[in-house]
Order: structure tokens, then C-alpha cells, then sequence
């Protein structure tokens, strides 16, 4: 009997999505469908970089616009930061990062995406390794 009420406890409570789901996926040659279907590509040969995926689903009643602001770090300790208004209630994005941007930059290290309304932060997704940057100030 108590079995039936804690499985039913959770259907009825459920598992719901968080608004927020990010992952980054690397990129090379055989991630092209011409490389799955062996015709003839001219990126073939070049293609090799990183990319962030992003899905959202705004929360029911929420209202006014809303954004992703994207924060990146990349391997060079460089900083990027891109803001996406969003026009849609779900939907994804996605920031690739290829070829000699993906080289020169070193990859994507880490990075933050929060989940903005004029209410403020509605969610936050961070990398396992996103700090955020501690400025000190030079004394002399």
C-alpha cells in the first residue's frame, strides 16, 4: 500500500524540465553529413571546432521579453559574452565555434547561460569549471 502511494506521489508530482539545458558537442569531419553519406565536400579536410547547444522552455506565466545572456571563456582566458532575445516559449540556439576561430581561441574552456525577464534571472546553467573572474585591484 505505502509502495502505491509513493509511485503515485511521483506521477502525479512528475519530473519537469528545467527551463535550461546546455552541453557543448566537439565538431570534425565525420560530424558532416557528407562524410556519412561519402560524397564529395570540400570541408572535409577542415572541419574541426567546438559548439554550444542551448534548449529553453520559458516557465508557464511568464511574461514580458525575455533573453539568453551568454557568457563564454575560452582557452585563451578570452571573454565573450552574446545576448539572444528569444521570440519563442521553447526553442534552441546554438554558438559554433570552427576552423581558425576554433584554433586562434583555443576551444570553449567554460560558460554560464542565464535565463532573463524584466523579473530578473528566471534560471542558470554554469559549466562544471565557470568561475567568474575576480578583479583585484594594482596598489602601487
Amino acid at each position: 500500500m505505502l509502495f502505491c502511494f509513493s509511485s503515485l506521489a511521483l506521477v502525479l508530482g512528475g519530473c519537469q524540465r528545467a527551463p535550461l539545458a546546455c552541453r557543448t558537442e566537439y565538431l570534425y569531419p565525420e560530424y558532416l553529413a557528407s562524410a556519412q553519406v561519402e560524397t564529395p565536400d570540400p570541408c572535409l579536410r577542415c572541419y574541426y571546432g567546438q559548439q554550444l547547444v542551448v534548449h529553453w522552455k520559458l516557465p508557464q506565466g511568464s511574461e514580458g521579453p525575455h533573453e539568453l545572456l551568454v557568457d563564454l571563456r575560452f582557452g585563451t582566458r578570452e571573454l565573450d559574452q552574446v545576448c539572444i532575445p528569444l521570440t519563442q516559449s521553447s526553442g534552441f540556439w546554438v554558438y559554433k565555434l570552427i576552423n581558425s576561430d576554433y584554433w586562434c581561441r583555443g576551444g570553449i574552456l567554460s560558460y554560464r547561460v542565464r535565463l532573463l525577464s524584466d523579473e530578473g534571472c528566471l534560471d542558470e546553467w554554469k559549466h562544471h569549471l565557470w568561475a567568474d573572474v575576480v578583479l583585484i585591484e594594482n596598489e602601487y
